[in-house]
């Protein structure tokens, strides 16, 4: 409207004759306008642009943000992976390990406790004849006694020795205590010696150590010592007769016993 305006007052001046004066203030006024009007859609243009600016701003950190989050859950889904993968390995290693030194496919029977049974030669392995004597003279009613649970493993590894020397590594590492009441383990030791004078006749001095260990059940630490000799053409005649000596002592000894919390000798 002040254009129109303008625009009349100057077809009437023109039409009168045109001041100089009212000339130039009709072209600055004129200009005046058009500046407003220029500045106005300047502002207008840069207020749109800084919309546009920070609606792309807000976008690109809620983007940045989506995917930061989105990152940080698949490094969450990774280590849960990993961790997930290290306690089936420990587990699987574990597992493996059990299976290395015993046999658990076994049922235990309520009211009865469960003794394995383990007895180490002279040469560091399994010696089951020795182990077979001290289960038949254990056995009872309240004893389950078994020669097969550990396996020969426990000799040749180390650990019989250590359960043996009174260490509870064992206990823990196996996991005795669910399987287990007690121990009852053995060791041979034997020395030669050849008598010339005897047509180099071998004699075998074997000694037998046995222990009696509780794990979780209610049977007393216990020990006991064997000694025999025998005497052949050879070494393993000699150490035969020694330990078939040693066996009959097992069988006929009264004294023996698994001793149990509030039982009498």
């Amino acid at each position: 409207m002040i254009l129109q305006s303008l625009g009349r007052q100057f077809r009437e001046s023109d039409m009168n004759r045109i001041n100089p004066k009212q000339a130039i203030a009709l072209i600055c006024v004129l200009l005046a306008i058009v500046v407003v009007i220029h500045n106005e859609q300047n502002r207008r243009e840069r207020q749109k642009e800084a919309t546009i600016a920070e609606q792309q701003r807000k976008t690109e950190e809620t983007v940045a943000a989506q995917k930061a989050a989105q990152k940080q859950q698949e490094l969450q889904k990774q280590q849960e992976a990993a961790a997930q993968k290290a306690a089936e390995d420990a587990a699987n290693a574990h597992a493996e390990f059990l299976a290395r030194f015993t046999n658990t496919n076994f049922t235990r029977n309520p009211g009865i406790e469960t003794v394995a049974v383990a007895v180490a030669d002279e040469s560091g392995t399994m010696n089951h004849t020795v182990g077979a004597a001290l289960v038949n003279r254990f056995k009872s009613e309240r004893l389950n006694l078994t020669d097969a649970f550990f396996k020969p493993a426990l000799v040749s590894g180390g650990l019989f020795n250590d359960a043996f020397n009174g260490s509870n590594d064992l206990f823990n590492k196996l996991e005795l205590a669910k399987y287990l009441d007690a121990l009852l383990l053995a060791r041979q030791d034997i020395q030669y010696s050849t008598n010339a004078t005897l047509g180099n006749i071998v004699t075998a001095n074997m000694h037998l150590e046995i222990v009696a260990l509780p794990v979780a059940g209610q049977i007393q630490n216990q020990a006991w010592k064997f000694m025999a000799t025998g005497a052949g053409t050879g070494p393993t005649e000699a150490r035969e007769q020694a330990e078939q000596r040693t066996i009959k002592q097992i069988s006929t000894d009264t004294n023996m016993s698994l001793v149990q919390i509030g039982q009498n000798h």
